[in-house]
């Protein structure tokens, strides 16, 4: 083993247990020296750029402007709604004349239904109206004492005419029989007041003769009398002067009796002949009333029987397009007030309907911006339509699945905006995403939101 070499202090200087001479190690320290100097221009441009991307980021964010809007779910209609076609009285539909796509004019043949019962009720209504009219024509001839009546009414359609004459035949038939039994009875009745009347005239004369009878009788009875008290004649001649005219007195008594009998008579059947008269015609009166109501009755229902022939046929409401046909088979019960069909209004604007949220309604105000994205577009292919809020319900309505409260609101489209996206279009039905841009905020004063918000919870804590 070899001894150590010693050196003098300033001969050398050591590094950990590296030993070198001085010259070695200045060598050393030039070319550290020279490192660090390479290293510090990256560091000192690295500063300065993060320096510059930081500020310039919070200056941007301080004073770059983010519109603030609020998010809504909706749907193209046309302003003046896609109006659903029905039938009020329903029916069996016999044919649908148009198909889905369709356009169509106002009033125009959309579907018909069959009329067979409607029509069979209106063809007995009508004949009904002419067996009516015939019996009103019949005591009317009655009621005026006429003595024929005629009846010239057109025969209905659908009624055959022979038996429409011999119906007629059949009324003039029972006018003449029913005419026949009443002045038969008002005959009976005037004659039997006649004969009275002739039987009260020979009362009197035969009274009249009487009472000139017994007058006389009375002035022979008297003279009598007188000679019997100058006893020129016997009381027996006296008396029976006195007998015949007791005698003629009771027959004065009698034909007064035989006259009350016969007025009280003549009175009763005079009684009889007129309440005769006024039960028949007050009947006949009550038989015209009757028939007059029954007559309104059938006239009313053959307007609605009319009404319902009519009908019969759907016609479009409005110009438009044919959509959402529901029903199809012919034979088919419509039901009273069952949608058929929808008729889409035609050249008519496009609105966006939209439901805003409740926590949101208070910040979306009638023109204010809208941008809707349809869904049927892609979002790469097309940019937001530009609208305008046109009308925001003054009350929300809640949805019976999920509970949840929501506004309708609409919204115009602006259609120079549209016309710059040739591609799109717009149809009823489409959903869209809206956006009501109520406002703007910087970018920081989003950022700085969420701790000014913990700060105030903060403070406010106990």
């Amino acid at each position: 083993m070899s001894a150590p070499i010693t050196l003098s202090k300033s001969e050398y200087r050591t590094t950990g247990t590296a030993v070198k001479p001085l010259s070695e190690w200045d060598e050393v320290v030039r070319e550290e020296a020279s490192k660090n100097v390479t290293l510090l221009g990256p560091i000192v441009l690295g500063l300065a750029t993060l320096l510059i991307g930081v500020g310039g980021f919070f200056l941007w964010a301080s004073v770059t402007p983010i519109a603030q809007a609020s998010a809504a779910t909706g749907r193209v209609i046309v302003e003046s709604r896609t109006k659903t076609v029905t039938h009020l009285e329903g029916g069996t539909l016999k044919a649908i004349m148009v198909h889905e796509g369709q356009a169509v004019k106002e009033g125009a043949l959309l579907a018909t239904l069959d009329v067979t019962r409607n029509q069979s009720t209106l063809t007995q209504h009508r004949q009904q109206l002419f067996v009516l009219g015939a019996r009103l024509a019949r005591l009317i001839a009655e009621k005026d004492e006429q003595p024929e009546f005629t009846y010239h009414d057109a025969v209905p359609v659908g009624m055959d005419v022979e038996a429409a004459m011999q119906l007629v035949s059949t009324e003039k038939k029972l006018f003449s029989e029913r005419q026949s039994q009443f002045v038969g009875q008002i005959a009976s009745d005037r004659s039997m007041v006649e004969q009275l009347q002739s039987q009260r005239v020979a009362l009197v004369a035969r009274r009249n003769s009487s009472a000139e009878q017994a007058e006389v009788m009375r002035a022979d009875y008297e003279a009598y009398l007188e000679l019997q008290a100058k006893q020129l004649v016997t009381k027996s001649v006296v008396n029976e002067k006195k007998l015949q005219l007791v005698d003629m007195q009771t027959r004065i008594a009698e034909s007064d009796a035989a006259l009350a009998e016969n007025n009280q008579r003549k009175t009763q059947m005079e009684l009889s002949l007129a309440n005769r008269r006024t039960e028949y015609f007050r009947a006949i009166s009550e038989q015209i009333s009757a028939t007059q109501v029954e007559i309104a009755r059938f006239r009313q229902e053959i307007i609605a029987a009319e009404d319902a022939v009519a009908k019969a046929t759907i016609r479009a409401p409005q110009d438009g397009v044919v959509a959402n046909i529901k029903i199809r088979t012919q034979g088919s019960a419509l039901i009273p007030g069952q949608p058929v069909l929808d008729i889409v209004p035609a050249n008519q604007p496009m609105l966006i309907e939209g439901h805003a949220r409740a926590m949101d309604i208070d910040s979306i105000h009638v023109g204010e911006k809208v941008e809707v994205r349809l869904s049927a577009f892609g979002a790469s292919e097309t940019r937001p339509l530009i609208g305008r809020v046109s009308y925001i319900a003054p009350d929300g309505v809640t949805d019976e699945r999920t509970g949840e409260v929501t506004f309708v609101f609409r919204a115009t489209i602006d259609m120079e905006d549209m016309k710059k996206q040739p591609n799109l279009f717009l149809y009823p039905g489409m959903t869209a995403e809206v956006s009501i841009v109520n406002g703007y905020r910087t970018a920081l004063a989003y950022l700085v939101e969420p701790i000014e918000k913990s700060f105030n919870k903060a403070f406010r804590e106990q």
